[in-house]
Order: C-alpha cells, then sequence, then structure tokens
C-alpha cells in the first residue's frame, strides 16, 4: 500500500514547523494533566475551587489580549513573535519546574505562573495561525489548518498518557522540564524555516478598527468560523491574513 503524505506536509517548511507543533502540544498537554494533580497534592484533597482557579487563570488573559494579539500579528513580523512567545512559553515551564525541585512553589506560583502562559499563547496563537498562508500553497491551506488540528488532538492524548508515566517514574517537576524542553522543538523549527515574507500593516496600528476588521473577516468566512468553534487546548484556530 502506498503511503499517502497530507498535501501540506509536503512543504518542507510547513513540516518543520507541524513537527514542532506535535511535540509542543503534546508538552503542553502533559503539564495541564500535571498541573491539576499538582494542585490536589497542594492542597491535600479534591478541592474544585482550587482547580477552578486554572481555568480562570487560563481563560482571563486570552480574554484579555486576544483583542490586541491579532493587530500586533499582522504590525510586526510573525517569525519573530513565535521566537519571543516560544521562549516565553519555555521560561515559563522551567520555573514551574524550579519551583517544583527546590519545594517553594505554592498555589499562587501555579495561578500566576499560569495566567503569564495563557497571556503569553494569546499573542503566540494570532502570529503562528497567519503565517501558515505564508509556508503553504494556497490549495493546501485548508489542510494545513486540518494538520495543526490533528497535531493538538494527537497532543491530546499523548500528553496526559505522558504525563501520568512521568509523575509515577521521575516525580511531578520533570514534567514542566520536559515541557519546557519540548519548546524547543518549535523553536528549532522557527530556525530551520528560515525567513518568512509577509505583508504587514504597522501604519494600521493596533486598535479598535483593526479589531473589527478582524471580526468582521472571521464571520463572512464559515471554514474559518467553524474551525475557530473546534479548537482544543493548545488552541488551533486559524487567524485572517492581510
Amino acid at each position: 500500500m502506498k503511503l499517502h503524505i497530507p498535501p501540506a506536509l509536503k512543504n518542507r517548511r510547513y513540516f518543520y514547523l507541524w513537527v514542532g507543533l506535535l511535540i509542543s502540544f503534546a508538552g503542553s498537554q502533559m503539564q495541564i494533566t500535571a498541573l491539576f494533580w499538582h494542585i490536589r497534592s497542594l492542597t491535600g484533597n479534591p478541592n474544585p475551587l482550587a482547580l477552578g482557579g486554572i481555568g480562570l487563570a487560563r481563560i482571563l488573559p486570552v480574554i484579555v489580549f486576544s483583542l490586541v494579539s491579532g493587530p500586533v500579528a499582522d504590525a510586526f513580523n510573525r517569525r519573530q513573535i513565535l521566537f519571543i512567545t516560544q521562549s516565553l512559553l519555555a521560561l515559563i515551564a522551567l520555573a514551574l519546574a524550579i519551583l517544583t525541585f527546590t519545594g517553594k512553589i505554592t498555589l499562587w506560583h501555579i495561578y500566576a505562573l499560569t495566567a503569564l502562559q495563557a497571556a503569553t499563547i494569546a499573542f503566540d496563537l494570532p502570529a503562528r495561525q497567519a503565517m501558515v498562508p505564508n509556508l503553504v500553497h494556497t490549495e493546501d491551506l485548508s489542510n494545513a489548518f486540518s494538520m495543526q488540528s490533528i497535531a493538538a488532538n494527537t497532543g491530546s492524548v499523548l500528553g496526559p498518557m505522558l504525563g501520568g508515566v512521568v509523575i509515577a517514574s521521575l516525580g511531578q517537576g520533570y514534567t514542566y522540564f520536559i515541557n519546557a524542553i519540548s519548546f524547543l522543538a518549535v523553536i528549532v523549527a522557527l530556525i530551520l524555516i528560515g525567513p518568512v515574507a509577509q505583508e504587514t500593516s504597522r501604519s494600521a496600528g493596533v486598535n479598535l478598527s483593526a479589531m473589527k476588521d478582524g471580526f468582521r473577516f472571521i464571520f463572512n468566512r464559515p471554514m474559518i468560523l467553524s474551525t475557530m468553534c473546534s479548537t482544543s487546548w493548545p488552541p488551533s484556530s486559524p487567524r485572517p491574513i492581510p
């Protein structure tokens, strides 16, 4: 039987990004699973309020910063934005690991670092998704976004499973440490991809008009809207490109 390679993955530069994201998504999901287990360990019993705090710490920064992160992705170099966001995400995971290894971590450390992570992802996602059309041909764009959803869903399956194995065999802190390393996969992919040509809109700036244009673009394109509605964590919805 002949192996069928998805059209988007035949593009070498997109293939690098996809593999990097697959590894990173698995690491991120492993960390999310570990966080819930860690909170239970710190509180001493299943505490719905403490566990719910993680959800609040993740969603509030996304709601706040998503209003400006799209225009930022249009105004600045998206590859450079990804270098910054992926590096910050790695440092946040590393901070969780160090605090855990040293026994100094508290519930508020987890909430604060989770909120910082969510704010960073709010800027990472639009830049990453808006860069995809610059890596593949137009006819392969739908497949490229589908492959990112597959990578996210695969990470959602592998991450928790790996997290349980790591916690049981090595300890809580190593889940965060491995996640920090997983972000290097995307950073290496960005290096291999090289410069990515794009149109920027610095003259428009980050303003209300740019936000309205983004919402109008999304709601006028059913394919993009449906993909956003099926988003998983880490988010994998596409972003409009100028």
